[in-house]
């Protein structure tokens, strides 16, 4: 019995001992192992985390365009018509000329009866007023029909077409289209905007003198310009400019449009736009000397066809204001 005693106390001795050298020798490398395998656990958590938070995230994202997209569908379901709706009115309002061969009188009626002025323009078969300083006009060259625009004799060609009808259709599009109704400015509005005009008016004489006949302009928003005659010209002034100071022929003041005594025109830049400023020169026994601004077609991203004051205001750069 007391062998077997001792024996036993040997062994136990013996295990406390490779156990106290095993801690010895390997503890640090078990603990390491323990420490990277929690870190291992919390990066896997993070990385758990995140790939749910980025699908919540997603199908919100998703649920969202799904609500535009029936959105849109039903905006557009609601401005399309129906088969059975009439069919809707061409945005320029174009007679009805499917089938026929356009006429110049065709023409001529719709224009009038589209409130177009008759001083605007000249077709085939009409001449224009004596000193008319610029319309536009349809007329056949070289066996072509062009349109185009006249002003203080230069011809500037918009579009060329082998058949008049063609012409004629090109032309309707040119001149009718849809404006907002001439604004009336209220009395602070038109104290501004004399104010405005003047400061421009000062700040190019500055800049313009012998050696600087013309220079690049950019017409700011809100400055009002006028002119005395068609809106197929392409000049435009600072509001309040003096008639005289233009160089234009009296005739400029004759039009059969009640609607502005003495063709007088005014308007506010309503995008910026720029134009090329220079001083009037003297011409038509006038004495000149007021600032013009020139349109330039160069200066517009898109070239125009026609580049005019009617032009302008089709595109939304001038809006229409009553009275002056």
């Amino acid at each position: 019995m007391v062998r077997d005693y001792d024996t036993q106390l040997l062994e136990s001795v013996a295990v406390r001992r490779r156990r106290l050298r095993d801690a010895v020798l390997f503890g640090g490398l078990r603990i390491r192992r323990t420490l990277d395998e929690n870190i291992v656990k919390v990066f896997a958590g993070i990385a758990i985390g995140a790939v749910l938070c980025a699908g919540c995230v997603g199908w919100s994202f998703v649920q969202q365009q799904r609500a535009l997209l029936k959105k849109q569908q039903r905006q557009t379901t609601s401005t399309v018509p129906s088969a059975t709706a009439s069919p809707s009115p061409t945005p320029t309002g174009r007679p009805d000329w499917q089938g026929k061969q356009v006429t110049a009188a065709m023409l001529a009626g719709a224009l009038r009866g589209a409130g177009v002025p008759d001083g605007l323009y000249v077709l085939p078969g009409a001449n224009a007023k004596p000193g008319q300083e610029s319309y536009y006009f349809v007329a056949e060259r070289s066996g072509q029909f062009v349109d185009g625009v006249y002003e203080r004799g230069d011809e500037r060609i918009g579009a060329r077409f082998a058949t008049e009808d063609q012409a004629y259709r090109w032309m309707y599009d040119e001149l009718v289209f849809p404006a907002p109704a001439p604004v009336t400015p209220s009395a602070s509005d038109e104290k501004r905007d004399r104010r405005l005009a003047t400061e421009v008016t000062t700040e190019l004489r500055q800049t313009l003198h012998a050696d600087v006949s013309s220079t690049e302009y950019s017409l700011r928003q809100g400055l009002v310009v006028d002119l005395f005659g068609s809106e197929s010209g392409s000049r435009l002034f600072p509001e309040g400019t003096p008639f005289k100071r233009r160089s234009q022929p009296p005739s400029a003041l004759t039009t059969t449009d009640r609607g502005h005594p003495f063709n007088y025109h005014r308007y506010r830049v309503t995008k910026p736009f720029r134009v090329r400023a220079g001083t009037v020169a003297p011409a038509f026994g006038q004495p000149g000397g007021g600032i013009e601004f020139a349109l330039d077609p160069g200066f517009f991203t898109e070239r125009p066809a026609l580049l005019t004051i009617d032009w302008l205001v089709r595109n939304d750069y001038l809006g229409r204001l009553t009275g002056g």
